[in-house]
């Protein structure tokens, strides 16, 4: 675990430093990948400096959201044929992007990346699986998966985005609780948690381009017509594949809960 833990921290100072030099989407996306699997094998330590660093970490990540909102969504408008790409849309979006860029390099510069990070190190420094026993691997996915239960019962008697969030948050927890354990007789229920967090992640997507959809269209002068009409058909497009994306996690869950029910070390 340890030598785990210390490689992934490598790999996010690695990414801090390369986004500090020059914000690449490809950075951004590693760093946020390494936080998620640090924060997911803190998950299985008893240690209480080990549930305050995830909370740290958790809240570093957090501040990462808005750039990667909003480089998906230009990614999104750069892949529309040329002729539905009117002058001043992209333009719009890359000037709203670069403002959340300059933003999030903000962030990155905060001494706190720094302040955990020393922690992270003092706490690997002193690491012994005897002063750092691990949590319950059994119970800690037990604990996960009834979670994810939870939410779907939530889901089921709340159709609404709030309570859908949550669902996706629970899944994403037990997915990289899974994950991190490398264990083949998990296999099958890491890839129905990944599945259902690709379906979910595209209804999130769909919900959050569409806010910013809204700025880019107060930007937008009204002489703009056919970048605004751009907008109202993307606007469209994206609420109907959210839709979409969740009457098919309704199908998956329906179908496979048991599964997930099952999610467990040795189950």
């Amino acid at each position: 675990m340890k030598e785990t833990l210390a490689k992934l921290l490598v790999q996010i100072e690695a990414r801090r430093e390369a986004l500090l030099g020059e914000y690449t989407e490809y950075d951004l996306h590693q760093l946020r990948v390494a936080v998620r699997r640090l924060r997911g094998l803190l998950r299985f330590e008893a240690h209480p400096d080990a549930w305050q660093l995830r909370r740290e970490w958790g809240f570093l990540a957090s501040q990462t959201n808005p750039a990667r909102d909003w480089d998906t969504l230009a990614a999104r408008i750069e892949e529309l044929p040329e002729d539905q790409q009117p002058v001043g849309l992209l333009s719009t979006v890359e000037r709203h992007r670069e403002t959340i860029w300059k933003q999030v390099l903000a962030a990155l510069r905060n001494p706190q990346w720094e302040q955990t990070a020393r922690r992270m190190h003092s706490y690997l420094g002193s690491y012994t699986e005897e002063q750092h026993p691990p949590v319950g691997q059994k119970a800690a996915i037990r604990e996960a998966s009834l979670r994810v239960s939870q939410a779907w019962e939530y889901v089921c008697r709340h159709d609404e985005p709030r309570a859908w969030h949550k669902l996706r948050i629970t899944i994403k927890d037990l997915r990289y609780s899974l994950d991190s354990l490398s264990q083949t007789e998990v296999d099958e229920p890491i890839e129905l948690c990944k599945r259902l967090q690709d379906l979910l992640g595209t209804w999130h997507d769909s919900v959050i381009h569409r806010q910013l959809l809204d700025l880019v269209d107060n930007d937008l002068a009204s002489a703009e017509k056919a970048a605004k009409e751009v907008l109202a058909e993307l606007h469209t497009d994206l609420f109907a594949e959210g839709m979409k994306s969740l009457k098919e996690t309704r199908h998956v869950m329906a179908a496979r809960q048991q599964l997930l029910g099952r999610a467990r070390v040795g189950g």
